[in-house]
């Protein structure tokens, strides 16, 4: 029973974001993976009324084979704690497994923001968005996570 628990915890991907690329951006792409068969660690799919923040996130990056991390100017904002944490607890997976988990989507972020922010995440290929619709993103992260 245990194992069975354990395994129904696990998703392929992890979704991390700004709350406020929702609208534009996240919401589309979770429903796009879904429908390609890839199981989703998203936030508002995944919370429920009562739950203790802390210990759902923990769960989702555990249990997430990889971080599709949206990286955009909101990601980055100083008033901002959850997606700072999340991008730590990928790099420091990262560095134990010595395997890659991020996979990058930069929404409305130039190179030369992201250098400014993080220079370190400049170094991971990226999905950009001023070059790929949301169904062809959905598509290369789906052709990722079968490459495992």
């Amino acid at each position: 029973m245990q194992e069975e628990n354990a395994q129904m915890l696990k998703r392929d991907v992890f979704l991390s974001h700004a709350s406020e690329d929702k609208d534009g951006l996240v919401r589309g792409l979770y429903q796009k993976l879904i429908t390609l068969g890839v199981t989703v660690w998203f936030d508002e799919a995944e919370m429920k009324l009562g739950d203790n923040l802390v210990e759902k996130i923990n769960e989702g990056l555990t249990n997430s084979k990889f971080g599709v991390t949206v990286f955009s100017p909101h990601f980055f904002n100083v008033k901002k704690t959850w997606t700072g944490r999340e991008l730590s607890a990928l790099v420091a997976a990262e560095d134990v497994n010595k395997a890659r988990r991020i996979i990058p989507i930069w929404y409305n972020i130039t190179k030369e923001q992201l250098i400014a922010k993080s220079p370190m995440l400049v170094n991971h290929i990226a999905l950009l968005t001023k070059d790929l619709t949301i169904d062809q993103m959905a598509e290369k992260i789906t052709e990722r996570i079968l490459q495992g």
